[in-house]
């Protein structure tokens, strides 16, 4: 019955904790859900911010508050109390390990630990970047090597280009606001074409070569504060007299973590890798483990008569590396961060972090092939009695794809860091480089085109780099620095590529200026822009900019076709109706502008943008009461809303509350004036 009892439990253990990891996803769906159905009454999306620890980054960084920053904190304040069962029982993450490590184990592979003591350290260097870094550079460094201007009451510090090269832009700290809510949920994401790629790398690729939670061990920033926590713990497994060391426990960690010898020498778990999945506790045919309160692993001593040195309170450890491979392989992992870390501007950090695990553990594997006699990598031979297999040799292959590769984007993400260098080292405003008549001086010129050389050499084979293609954001530099340099030519062909793999407004702008610059026909320039709003109709402002140069040209009916074309396209898109509004107002068709809004509201009935734009005209057309009841049910539900705002004080003035007005006025005017006086960054033409 004993056997029976545990057997339950431990079913009972698996089949909740992977409930629990499913349900974690299915909320993660229903959020994103949530957030793309949120915009359908006034087509704004909102949301709860990402519940992502990382986004406590712009908490630190920016002083916005949000859900992240919340769970991050919580997860820290859990993991002092009850140790590390935040990671076990909520992580997406440690889920999509698992998953993969089942699906593994359904084809028969069963992946093994990589243990390293170096790289162990790796999620702290992470979580000391991430979240401390920021501050660091902001309350430490910008005041010691930039220059102090108060503005608006806040201290700001502006550096010179060497500085901010080295640094980047430093933000002061305006205090902290409520982020909670947002719209632009999807801007710290990757596209579903980074994510795919970076889920694989982080599931199946470490779990194969780095054990079942392998990205857990050597990629986790958040991690590198769990894992300090953990120690401070008092709730821990611990263990009971019933224990024999049958060694169910270890066999069943997926944590990589020798439970059997931790209770034996400790009388508890107290490494901080264990994530309380309590898939030991379910194992034991004795049940001799259990959860339970006592002295944090930061106080537990070794047990006395056991094979732990009492002397140097520290069991002996197993290791996969001698100290000099250690050393190399925390070589190779920076070398390896280096060379993915934003390759082709699309490896995110904790994606290039996982590649770099995953390669340092094939060249270490490779490097031991190549010396040793007998060499198993997972779950293949690949030299048996100083005789290379056919795994072997393919390994091998494997192995010197990924040196080449490694050396490629190297060589890639140094050409382009000392192009990006140079770059910003250069004090050129742009106001006089896209002026006419501008002459760069030679010491400039040289600059802007040693800084091009570098970012070609960054950029594609066909175009005399290392690389497999040339980026969107290397385009945009040196479109930029050809601008300096005094190469208008280039600086159209290169814009123009850009906008082609990655249509902006203010890219397609920039273009409409270099043509203006090469002396090109106002003709040209305007067929240019109306070709790209046709081709790419979400460009509100180049459409807006476009409309306006047709109008001023005495091509009224040119501009209204534009506009046309683009409500038929995107016929519930706010910015493009408001836009048509806009201009037939401008134009004297009011009567059109309204109709334009209220087909427009037919399908965002509480758009707050395109209410405020209604309200506005029926107060020009000396129907105040009627823009109040337009404005009603937007002012009740977003009295924040500027437009709403601007819309009620013209409401309020046409009704003759004329002191209400100013109030509402005043408090915008106060608004307008705090947003002007917040430093821009100097260079504008950052990607």
């Amino acid at each position: 019955s004993r056997r029976f009892f545990a057997f339950t439990l431990a079913r009972a253990l698996l089949v909740t904790g992977a409930a629990v990891l499913v349900l974690v996803h299915v909320l993660i769906g229903l959020h994103v859900a949530q957030w793309i159905v949120s915009g359908m009454s006034d087509g704004v999306r909102e949301t709860i911010s990402p519940i992502e620890p990382s986004e406590a980054m712009l908490t630190l960084e920016h002083g916005r508050v949000n859900a992240g920053f919340v769970i991050f904190v919580l997860a820290i304040i859990s993991t002092l109390i009850m140790g590390r069962f935040f990671c076990g029982w909520a992580c997406h993450v440690v889920a999509l390990q698992d998953l993969c490590a089942h699906l593994m184990h359904r084809v028969g592979l069963h992946p093994k630990p990589f243990r390293s003591r170096l790289l162990l350290w790796v999620p702290l260097g992470l979580a000391l970047y991430m979240f401390v870094w920021p501050t660091v550079r902001r309350e430490l460094i910008a005041p010691v090597v930039g220059v102090a201007e108060v503005i608006d009451g806040v201290t700001h510090y502006t550096l010179d280009g060497t500085w901010r090269a080295l640094l980047g832009e430093v933000h002061p700290l305006r205090g902290f606001n409520s982020a909670f809510v947002v719209s632009d949920f999807w801007a710290t994401f990757p596209p579903w074409y980074v994510a795919v790629p970076f889920l694989f790398v982080c599931g199946f690729a470490c779990v194969y070569f780095l054990g079942a939670k392998g990205f857990c061990t050597y990629g986790c920033p958040y991690g590198g504060f769990f894992a300090p926590a953990d120690r401070l713990a008092p709730v821990r497994i611990r263990v009971t007299e019933a224990c024999n060391q049958c060694g169910h426990c270890t066999a069943v960690c997926t944590s990589n973590v020798r439970v059997s010898e931790e209770v034996r020498d400790y009388g508890s778990v107290v490494d901080p890798g264990c994530m309380k999945c309590l898939d030991c506790v379910s194992a034991c045919p004795n049940d001799a483990l259990y959860v339970g309160l006592g002295a944090p692993a930061v106080l537990t001593k070794p047990r006395a008569g056991n094979r732990v040195s009492e002397s140097a309170g520290k069991r002996a450890r197993r290791y996969d590396l001698t100290w000099s491979e250690e050393f190399a392989a925390a070589a190779c992992f920076m070398v390896m961060l280096v060379a993915f870390r934003g390759l082709y501007d699309v490896v995110p950090l904790l994606m290039a972090v996982g590649l770099a695990a995953c390669g340092t553990f094939v060249l270490f594997k490779a490097w031991r092939t190549l010396r040793d006699a007998n060499v198993r990598a997972p779950f293949r031979q690949l030299k048996l009695n100083g005789r290379l297999t056919g795994a072997g040799v393919v390994f091998l292959c494997v192995a010197a794809g990924v040196a080449v590769l490694t050396a490629q984007g190297l060589t890639m993400s140094l050409a382009e860091s000392r192009g990006a260098f140079i770059e910003n080292t250069m004090e050129v405003p742009r106001e006089r480089v896209l002026a006419p008549g501008y002459v760069p001086e030679p010491a400039v010129k040289e600059q802007a085109e040693r800084a091009i050389a570098s970012l070609r050499l960054a950029g594609s084979m066909a175009e005399g780099g290392v690389g497999f293609a040339t980026t969107f954001t290397q385009r945009v530099r040196m479109a930029w620095l050809a601008c300096v340099a005094g190469d208008l030519a280039m600086a159209e062909g290169q814009l123009r590529r850009a906008i082609n793999a990655r249509p902006r407004d203010d890219l397609v702008l920039d273009l409409a200026r270099v043509m203006e610059l090469r002396g090109v026909a106002a003709v040209d320039v305007d067929a240019m822009l109306a070709q790209a709003v046709d081709a790419f109709p979400s460009l509100e402002g180049v459409r807006q900019y476009a409309t306006r140069r047709l109008v001023a040209a005495g091509r009224a009916a040119e501009a209204r076709q534009m506009y046309e074309r683009a409500i038929a396209v995107l016929p519930g898109d706010v910015a493009t109706l408001r836009g048509a509004a806009g201009m037939h107002a401008a134009l004297g068709d009011g009567g059109r502008a309204l109709e334009i809004i209220e087909s427009g509201l037919s399908r965002r009935p509480l758009s707050p943008g395109l209410r405020a734009d209604a309200a506005l005209l029926l107060v020009s057309r000396g129907e105040a009461e009627r823009a109040a009841e337009m404005l009603g049910p937007v002012l009740e539900r977003r009295p924040r809303d500027r437009d709403v705002r601007t819309a009620h004080a013209a409401v309020l003035r046409a009704s003759g509350k004329v002191e209400e007005a100013r109030a509402v006025e005043e408090e915008l005017a106060r608004e307008r004036a705090r947003r002007s006086t917040r430093p821009e960054p100097k260079l504008q033409n950052q990607p």
